[in-house]
């Protein structure tokens, strides 16, 4: 699998900052803080595929 750091470091981010953000902002907000953690949790997976994306790049790059 070529990108294999970016699934994994997308999926990482995604499901430890949806737990993290939903739980903060459920105690703040209430029941509607579970869809701001979502939006968190989608934007840090975002980053987090960026992340391993990089890494895969940098990685593919020294192997050639």
């Amino acid at each position: 699998m070529k990108y294999k750091y970016t699934v994994l470091f997308g999926i990482l981010f995604g499901v430890v900052m949806n737990v993290l953000w939903g739980r903060v902002f459920s105690n703040i907000l209430g029941t509607p803080g579970y869809g701001v953690g979502i939006a968190f949790a989608v934007a840090f997976a975002c980053s987090g595929c960026l992340l391993g994306y990089a890494i895969d790049k940098k990685k593919n790059d020294k192997d050639e």
